[in-house]
């Protein structure tokens, strides 16, 4: 959104970004779930929720920081950095072959 200065890019790039958090959060719920054993799922989940919730409120603390000293196109930067290093480490830790569960 901060490289385009058109209103289409600007107006679908949240609905793609929503779409894939979406996505994301029933792949997360299911392998949580299927992972976790059970006498610690619950603790697994909150611990989940404390990071996912904590991580949001720094996120929205640090964007604004950025965009009040940089300019309100530099949180978006710095997010498709984060963003692209993310998607490097998820698709690292993926590619990995696991041994089949019994």
């Amino acid at each position: 959104m901060a490289a385009s200065g058109t209103t289409a890019v600007t107006a679908v790039m949240p609905a793609l970004s929503s779409g894939g958090f979406a996505l994301w959060n029933v792949v997360a719920l299911s392998t949580r779930q299927r992972e976790a054993p059970r006498e610690l799922l619950g603790r697994v989940t909150g611990a989940h929720r404390v990071v996912l919730l904590g991580s949001g409120t720094v996120g929205a603390l640090t964007g604004g920081l950025l965009a009040d000293s940089f300019g309100l196109t530099a949180p978006f930067h710095l997010t498709g950095v984060l963003v692209a290093v993310a998607a490097t480490g998820v698709a690292a830790v993926f590619h990995r072959t696991r041994p089949p569960r019994p």
